[in-house]
């Protein structure tokens, strides 16, 4: 189940899901990131980052080094919704999907918000961080 679970979130994330589907670890008690990440390390599962980096998703300076931007600005780019950006762990490290012709360029001027590229849902002008969560 952890191995399947990989594939879409983080250690924490796997430990509240299977908190929530009333799972519990062998000696009893709960479920939480750093155990879901010794099982993940005694099974040798293949980790969250690596299984994105299959999926050809770059780290955040490659995608500053093919934007001509730093790594600062690919950050609150992610945020602003012109980048997208997997979480691979719990600490808000990102690997990001390779720019495509479209890609989003330096603009002086203009609002982050207004420039938003994938919103989860818009509401006016703003992108607002929503999360999907499927069980």
């Amino acid at each position: 189940m952890v191995d399947a679970l990989l594939n879409e979130y983080t250690d924490q994330q796997i430990a509240e899901i299977l908190n929530e589907r009333g799972i519990h670890p062998g000696k009893g008690g709960i479920f939480r990131g750093r155990l879901v990440g010794n099982i993940r390390r005694q099974y040798n599962l293949i980790n969250r980052f690596e299984r994105l980096r299959a999926k050809g998703l770059l780290t955040v300076q490659e995608i500053a080094e093919r934007l001509e931007i730093t790594w600062v600005t690919v950050r609150k780019w992610r945020q602003a919704g012109l980048l997208r950006g997997y979480a691979y762990d719990d600490k808000n490290d990102y690997l990001y999907e390779p720019p495509s012709e479209d890609a989003p360029t330096k603009s002086m001027g203009q609002k982050l918000s207004k420039r938003c590229r994938f919103p989860q849902v818009e509401l006016g002008s703003l992108c607002t961080k929503e999360v999907q969560y499927e069980s």
